[in-house]
Formats: structure tokens, sequence, C-alpha cells
């Protein structure tokens, strides 16, 4: 379970370098395609050592998880990015916590998935929690949540393809595929992000600068989550992916505490003890999940 838990980590610690580039360095769309045109370039590397060690299937068993995973992710990052620009990393992180919710419907209804009563306990109580988390100190703009909340669907609708994706490519076996498949989704993000350079252009050698450690962070952080999804599920590691509302609340405290305002805005004691408190429930909600599949 460390694999999952480190990548709730690593995400935590890539928002946080997302922020400050955001704030510092240009527009979102601008970020999206220079982030993912690097981490193109690291998966056409990866995929030179992986794939003359690997047996694809037949190409129609993973084409359009391969889509989904890669397109839907893409719509969810640009909905992401625009709501930070409205507001800090610690109120929107934990405000991703409605995917579970969406996950838990979508399985429900439309994947013939069953989850017990003390399941669908845990993610009510990640949703309470996420809102908990959110509206302390203020309500938070209108555009950031909105933002936020839109960028859930795509996200969820990404996260059910990364399943049938390393099913596709072989399964769990080892670390080798889903490194594999994350190096194959973000080829087709590099490939998407060429499209949309005539309007953000190349960026600077300073931009490039930030964009090379966050995009970094990103790719391992997608090596650990794509390799948690197929350990325990969408929804389950969506649950445990909540654990980064913590960390972006102890990391923003930090940031704030360093008095980087434009990153992150000082918060007072009783409204971090209340956020705390939130992320306290996602925990429980953890637990409350992991007991009842045991």
């Amino acid at each position: 379970y460390w694999g999952f838990v480190a990548a709730a980590a690593v995400l935590g610690l890539a928002s946080a370098i997302r922020l400050y580039v955001l704030r510092q360095h240009g527009g979102v769309l601008k970020l999206l395609v220079m982030g993912h045109l690097v981490m193109g370039i690291m998966s056409l590397v990866a995929l030179a050592f992986l794939l003359p060690h690997h047996t694809l299937a037949p190409m129609e068993t993973y084409f359009w998880p391969l889509m989904g995973s890669a397109l839907f992710y893409m719509l969810g990052q640009l909905g992401f990015f625009i709501a930070l620009r409205f507001t800090e990393a610690s109120r929107t992180a934990p405000l991703l916590g409605l995917k579970v919710v969406m996950l838990a419907l979508i399985t429900t209804l439309f994947m013939d998935a069953n989850l017990a009563g003390l399941q669908w306990t845990a993610v009510i109580l990640a949703v309470l929690a996420a809102f908990a988390i959110n509206f302390t100190g203020g309500a938070m703009p209108w555009q950031g949540s909105l933002a936020a909340v839109c960028a859930c669907l795509p996200y969820s609708l990404s996260d059910l393809s990364i399943v049938k994706l390393v099913e596709a490519l072989g399964g769990l076996g080892s670390w080798h595929t889903p490194l594999l498949a994350v190096s194959m989704c973000y080829t087709v993000c590099g490939v998407a992000s060429l499209a949309l350079l005539p309007w953000t252009g190349m960026g600077t050698r300073q931009d490039y600068k930030y964009v090379i450690p966050f995009s970094a962070f990103w790719f391992a952080a997608m090596v650990l989550l794509f390799a948690c999804f197929a350990m325990i599920g969408a929804v389950y590691g969506n649950i445990v992916q909540s654990l980064r509302g913590l960390m972006t609340i102890v990391a923003g405290a930090h940031i704030a505490g360093m008095g980087l305002a434009h990153i992150e805005q000082r918060t007072s004691s009783r409204i971090l003890v209340r956020r705390i408190a939130g992320a306290a429930m996602m925990i429980l909600a953890i637990a409350l999940y992991m007991i009842a599949g045991a």
C-alpha cells in the first residue's frame, strides 16, 4: 500500500509546483502544453526501453482505454489548472474528493459494481470532508469551485480508463506495466499538446526551468497512481488519493509561513485546525472502505 500513499504524496508536491509556475509564468493553456510536451519526450524515451521487452496485445484491446486515459485526463487538467487561477491549492485539491462519489455512481449504474453499505458511508464521508475543508476561511471564489467540480467528471472517466488500460497491457505483474501505460498515455498527451503550440508558443528557457521539475514529479506520480488503480480500483484509489488534501494543507501552511503569499495565503491556526479535521475525516473514510472490502 506504500505505492499509492506515495502517489498521493508526490501529487501533493506536484500541485505546489504547478501552482507556483501558474502564478508566475503565463496562462493556464501555456503551462498545460509545455508540461505535457516535456512529459511526451520523457514518455518516448521510456518507450524506447520498454517496448522491446513487452509483447503488446492487439491494438484494439487497448486503443480506446488509452485514448480515454489521455484525452479525458487532459480535459480534467485544464479544468483544474483554471481552478488554481482563482484559489490556493490547499483549497482546490480537496474538492477533487468529489470524484469519489462520481466514480461510485458510474461504477454502480453502468459497470454492475456493488458497493457495501459501509463503503457508501466511506464515499459520503469523503465528500463531506472535501466540503468541510473547502468552506473554511471564507467562501471560495465560484469560478474556482465550478472549474474544480467540472474537472471531476473527465478525471473520473480517465481513472476508469486507466484501470482498463493496465489490464489490457497485461495487468500488474510488475512496475513495468504501469510505467508502459503511463508512457503510452503521455505520448498521446504530448501529441495533443503539439497541436496547441500555435496558440501558446514554445516558451522561454526560464519557463522550462520551472516546467521540467513539475513534469518530472508529475510523471513519477502517475506511475504510482496507475499502479494504485490497478491494485485497488478507481473508487478506493481515489479515496486513498484524497490524503493529498491533508498533504497540501500542511504544505500550504508551511509555504505561507515562509512568507510566499503569492503561492499560498496565510490562514489562522483555527482555520488550519478545521482543515486538518476535515482531512482526518478523509482518513476515516479510507479506513471504513478498507474494512468493508476486507
